[in-house]
């Protein structure tokens, strides 16, 4: 299911672009409206639920989530991060003007767990999160989030970084976190899938051979 036009749920940006096939669609409408973001628009990549192989209700980025932001990541694989454009609509909000900092919050992690899989190749869990607040983000207005990776620490942990910002390049929350990768077992557990269809599901199984 694809946002509509006239859903009052959808995030603004879903509202206002309405979405076309699934999996090439949102790439058009995203370098579009960010074009002084994207030095390479050939270079995003989709990143999708489905690809991997899972069945997700995610509510910061899966579309068919009527309840969440569906708000879709794609990976600039010529920058090495993780990026998305959003704009929130009021039904966000925590200040009437402002984005509430709990769906901010849930944008960072988002990000910086698909950075987690996108860039360093592991199913991987929020450990730890630091996030600073620096202006407000304003209801209606288009924004971008970007993750990367840091570090890795052995093969158990990663290190990553998100920033939000505006159409000016300002910063207007930043965070680190520390991802704790997942093994097999936990993987396909929090998957809801067996260790098998870790290695087999979708266009890039979650755990390659």
């Amino acid at each position: 299911m694809t946002a509509r036009p006239d859903d009052d749920n959808a995030p603004l940006a879903a509202r206002k672009h309405p979405t076309g096939p699934a999996g090439s669609h949102h790439v058009t409408s995203t370098t579009r409206d960010n074009d002084q973001w994207t030095t390479d628009p050939g270079s995003l990549r989709a990143l999708t639920n489905e690809a991997w192989g899972v069945t997700s209700h995610c509510f910061v980025c899966e579309p068919t989530n009527g309840a969440g932001l569906r708000i879709p990541f794609f990976h600039d694989e010529a920058a090495d991060t993780v990026t998305a454009g959003f704009e929130l609509g009021p039904q966000f909000s925590g200040a009437p003007t402002y984005v509430h900092g709990g769906v901010l919050l849930a944008l960072l992690d988002e990000a910086m767990a698909w950075a987690a899989i996108a860039i360093g190749g592991q199913w991987a869990v929020t450990g730890e999160t630091t996030t600073r607040f620096e202006q407000p983000v304003m209801v209606g207005e288009l924004y971008r989030v970007t993750a990367r990776i840091e570090d890795r620490e052995g093969a158990s942990k990663l290190t990553t970084a998100a920033e939000i910002t505006d159409r000016a390049g300002t910063g207007r929350a930043r965070a680190t976190a520390t991802m704790i990768v997942l093994g097999e077992a936990q993987a396909a557990t929090a998957a809801g899938v067996t260790i098998d269809e870790l290695h087999t599901n979708g266009d890039t199984p979650l755990i390659g051979d």
